[in-house]
């Protein structure tokens, strides 16, 4: 088996493919056409790491250190990770996982892993990011107040937000900012964040509402597994941030 790294202007369209074709075949989907254009050729912040491992010609796992910078550091989330079922438990997970770190040095490397996957960043050298394993529920109008704000320009916004091609976010529109929410079940809403620039987004109104963030008031409504940090960071990791797709 043969590891490679790319950026993504050096990932060509058959590349492109195969690559896809691996994460559709791991997690029986059918991405839209537009998703890796959109997420990283399309991506304002700069290029990603794409790490791939062959069997021949075959690509049978990747996975890609997707470029989301925080407070205008440079900085990488963890995402896309896919290794074809056959090759799994054969020690992928581990080997790209320290590929990246060395490829990026002293980057900022983040991400929020599924119960299956945590233990293994844990054991790669990242740490529980504080307070990240919470979930809070209140009244929408208490939480809005103490939304993070989204600190990012009109074209990046409506890069991550607007253009989307898998996720739908919505807005509710209050004292000249606009509140971003991301539906979780049926007509339940999950607050992102807020800004005052409009995105064109569909005006929603929930009663109730749910955040992923430490800094929005809300009661504690249940435990996950906690996102996790490799490299040193004064910032503060707002959940906006965080692939939400």
């Amino acid at each position: 088996m043969k590891f490679s790294y790319y950026w993504t202007s050096e990932v060509n369209q058959g590349l492109e493919k195969k690559m896809m074709s691996c994460f559709d075949r791991t997690f029986g989907k059918n991405s839209s056409k537009n998703y890796f254009k959109w997420k990283y050729r399309d991506n304002p912040f700069g290029e990603s790491l794409h790490i791939i491992a062959l069997d021949k010609d075959k690509v049978v796992a990747s996975r890609a250190f997707w470029r989301l910078d925080i407070d205008k550091t440079k900085a990488y989330q963890s995402v896309d990770t896919a290794v074809l079922p056959n090759f799994q438990r054969k020690g992928i997970f581990k080997k790209t996982a320290l590929m990246a770190v060395k490829i990026l040095k002293k980057k900022i490397i983040y991400n929020s892993p599924n119960k299956n996957s945590w233990s293994a960043y844990r054991k790669c050298g990242w740490k529980n990011i504080k307070k990240s394993n919470l979930t809070k529920i209140n009244i929408t109008s208490l939480m809005l107040n103490s939304a993070p704000v989204i600190k990012w320009d009109a074209e990046t916004l409506r890069w991550r937000f607007r253009n989307n091609p898998i996720q739908r976010y919505y807005n509710l529109k209050k004292d000249g900012n606009y509140y971003i929410f991301k539906k979780i079940r049926k007509r339940f809403f999950l607050l992102v964040g807020k800004t005052s620039i409009n995105l064109d987004l569909n005006n929603i109104k929930p009663f109730i509402c749910f955040t992923y963030d430490d800094s929005s008031k809300g009661f504690p409504f249940r435990l996950r597994t906690p996102w996790v940090l490799k490299g040193r960071i004064n910032y503060k990791i707002e959940s906006y941030l965080f692939d939400l797709t």
